[in-house]
Parts: C-alpha cells; structure tokens; sequence
C-alpha cells in the first residue's frame, strides 16, 4: 500500500504537478510498491506527450560532435559579462519578477495574484528532488546547518529551505528580487532568511560558508566564463562534508561561446549559455568535492539541450565526508 504523500511525490517528479484531485489516492493506493506506480506514470500519454520528444531529440544529440566554447576570460571581460547579466536582470526584477523565475504566463505580472499558490508550490517540487537525492545517496543534512541559495530570485524556493536549515543565505543579482524575496520570506514567517545583493563579481568573495548548496535555473543564464568562475567560489566556500545541488546546461548543437563576440552582440531578453560537463568535474575535483550523480533534467524547457543536475559532496579532512544514513 502506497502513502498519499508517496503517491504526491511522484506526481510531482515524474509529471510535474499536484494530483487533479483526491480520486487519484484512491486509485493508487492499491499499488504494492512506488516502482509500480513510477512505471504507470512513465507509460501514461502526459509523459510522452510532455518529455518523450524531449528524450528521443537530446539522445540523437550525443551523436554530434561537441563544439569548441571558451570558459575563461580576461579580468576585465568577466566585469563587462557581468554588468551586461545583471542589467538585464534588474530590468526584470522591476518589470516581470516572478515571470522571470519561471517563464509561464500564468506569473505575469498582471495574472500572478491568481496563480501565487501554484508559483511558491513548485519551490515545494525543488525540495522534493533534492529529498529523493539525498534517500538514493544515504545522506543527510546536518543538524543546524546553513544553507546557500544561489540566484534565489523572489524567495520561491528560499522559503521551503528555512524549514530544513538553522539559516539560509540568498544570494542574487537582481535589487527587485531581493526585496520582493525579503518581503515574502516575512509573509511567510520566515526569521531565519538573510538575503545579500551581488554589486559586482567580486561579490561572490563574500559568499558565507555552508552546509548545503542550492541553485536551479540559475547558473544557466550566466556566460561560461563567470559560472566557472562562480562554481570555483561555491566549492571553496564549501564547508567539509558540505553538499552541493546544482543544475547546469552541459552541452547544445547550436551553442558557441567567445568572449569577444558575445560582448560585441546585443543582449538577449534573457540568455542561456552552456557549461560542459569537463568543466563542471574539473572544478569539483579541483575544489575536493566528489561527485556523487549527474542527473539528466528538463530545466531549460529547450529539447535540443543537454541539462544537468549535479550532486556533490565536499570531502574533508583525512578523506572523511558528512553524515550517511545506514
């Protein structure tokens, strides 16, 4: 017999949504274990319908060949990189915040009210993959730590991590998001949120020590250049045992990246840009962490594009690493 709360779980990972309604508990209770209803669910005509094109275009891409991008830049590259993102991210954060984050219409500015409920439950949805990544890895968070989110935007996720840790530090780019992030961290009950603007990129410096990592649909929109630079300050700021939970895309047939061309090009409403895997293992090897999955996700909505969650895991000293369930 399955749970309600189990039966939730995979609507939400495998669909992408809450159950319709109460009747689908009813319907699959019944069911003698999870895996059952997980091959139900990636048999049905909403998966297909949804994800099968996706996996059947990225599967064909492995065949092509990967092609050349720089991830590095000179000092003064990175400055101007940096100035073009957050410009364009202050523009959104104080027109269409919240479409900004998630790029749906139903969180348009003049149709957001209505749909509020379902904007902050899918920061509900992020928590759940980041609870079956640490099951399936034996981990667990330590007690009282302290929680990094990168690109925390208006606070959509930030509220569901201050459940699960002493403090949660957000970082972003955007002045609006940040205060609307402060305003609905204290609608919310939330005492335990502090949010930091990044003026500059030498603001990643500053970046706290943590216990556990966050970014999703964030790094993505960043030059290669500055996620890795950024990617080499969230590992070295990574406390001993830490845990590291990220998405990046990895790999497109279309994408090329140069310096020089880039900053000569007009900005786009908002960007996407690709860090390959190479670089990604690189700099977690390099900064001591091991890598513990890489899983394969949808996080760019663009089906000719290889994106990647990545779990890690910062190793201390002697080689020891942070709790692990039995």
């Amino acid at each position: 017999m399955l749970t309600d709360d189990e039966i939730r779980t995979a609507w939400r990972l495998i669909l992408g949504r809450e159950p319709e309604n109460d009747r689908i508990y009813e319907l699959h209770r019944s069911h003698e274990s999870i895996e059952a209803l997980r091959q139900i669910l990636l048999q049905s005509p909403e998966f297909r319908q949804k994800f099968a094109m996706t996996t059947k275009v990225v599967g064909a891409l492995r065949l092509a060949l990967n092609p050349i991008s720089s991830s590095t830049a000179e000092p003064d590259a990175m400055r101007r990189m940096f100035e073009r993102i957050q410009a364009e991210w202050t523009k959104l954060g104080e027109a269409e915040p919240y479409w900004s984050v998630l790029t749906n219409p139903r969180f348009k500015a003049g149709a957001f009210e209505e749909n509020k409920e379902d904007f902050f439950r899918t920061g509900e949805r992020n928590l759940d993959l980041v609870r079956a990544a640490l099951a399936r890895n034996r981990l667990e968070l330590v007690e009282n730590g302290t929680c990094t989110e990168l690109g925390c935007g208006v606070g959509r996720v930030s509220v569901q991590l201050a459940g699960l840790f002493a403090h949660v530090h957000g970082y972003d780019i955007s002045p609006g998001n940040l205060a609307l992030a402060e305003y609905h961290a204290k609608e919310f009950g939330i005492k335990n949120a502090s949010f930091h603007l990044l003026k500059d990129i030498t603001g990643y410096n500053g970046i706290q020590p943590f216990d556990f990592f966050f970014s999703v649909i964030v790094l993505q929109h960043n030059p290669p250049p500055v996620q890795r630079v950024v990617l080499e300050k969230i590992v070295e700021k990574a406390n001993p045992g830490a845990i590291l939970f990220f998405q990046v895309p990895t790999y497109s047939a279309r994408y090329r990246f140069d310096p020089e061309t880039y900053l000569a090009s007009a900005p786009a409403e908002i960007e996407m840009h690709v860090l390959p895997q190479a670089d990604v293992f690189e700099i977690l090897t390099a900064g001591g962490c091991r890598v513990l999955e890489v899983m394969e996700d949808t996080a760019t909505g663009q089906p000719d594009w290889i994106s990647n969650t990545f779990l890690a895991q910062k190793v201390g000293e002697n080689g020891t690493v942070g709790k692990v369930r039995n």
